[in-house]
């Protein structure tokens, strides 16, 4: 779980977005199509990013260890096309290029006195690499339970088994559009509900999601 994250854009980014200017539903089916519509349209406004991430993580084991520190940072270049990257993580440095849904990359990893050098050309449909991707990190797209996959908003809505409120909410003074979905247990995998927070003053982009509970059924 991170503990602490920072992201930092270096250069401009480019938006075209109009202002929403409709009025915003109260809740229910037409609520959810609003703030679904109002995010996807400054998120795809994003069309040129170049920006840099750090963040701590903390590393958990099963078997019970203590919990160890892990540092991950790296620079992103975004483009409707493609993304390109260098990370930095425990030790190794990786470089890599998505493009047509294959990866190209190479990674660097010292042992010791040692430097190893690997390279690979694999097939990622999802442009999304954890654990250190910008747009994972600055909530532009969000984790699907029970799995390492990210999506936009409106993907993880059609992936959930059902939707649940969509309402606004007040939350420490602000008022804030609240998303619930629901996904339930598929195989060993547990069923989860998650509520996904929207603020209007940033463009309705994420400001929190939340995963309150594992249901156990």
């Amino acid at each position: 779980m991170a503990k602490s994250l920072r992201i930092l854009l270096v250069a401009p980014i480019t938006l075209g977005m109009t202002s929403l200017l409709w009025a915003q539903p109260e809740k229910g089916p037409e609520l959810l199509e609003f703030v679904r519509d109002a995010h996807a349209a400054s998120r795809d406004a994003i069309r040129t990013c170049s920006c840099r991430v750090e963040f701590q993580g903390k590393i958990t084991s099963p078997k019970s260890k203590p919990p160890r520190d892990q540092s991950y940072s790296g620079r992103f270049w975004y483009s409707p096309e493609a993304v390109r990257a260098q990370v930095s993580i425990a030790g190794q440095e990786r470089e890599y290029l998505w493009k047509d849904s294959i990866r190209e990359g190479m990674t660097r990893a010292s042992l010791g006195n040692k430097t190893g050098l690997g390279a690979g050309r694999q097939r990622f449909t999802n442009r999304y690499q954890p654990p250190c991707d910008a747009w994972m990190r600055g909530l532009l797209v969000l984790n699907l339970p029970n799995s390492t996959e990210y999506f936009p908003f409106e993907q993880l809505v059609e992936r959930a088994t059902r939707v649940g409120k969509v309402q606004k909410r007040s939350v420490d003074g602000k008022e804030l559009i609240v998303a619930q979905l629901f996904f339930d247990r598929q195989e060993k995998h547990s069923p989860w509900d998650v509520e996904i927070y929207f603020d209007s003053s940033v463009n309705y982009f994420y400001c929190a999601s939340s995963f309150p509970r594992v249901r156990l059924s």
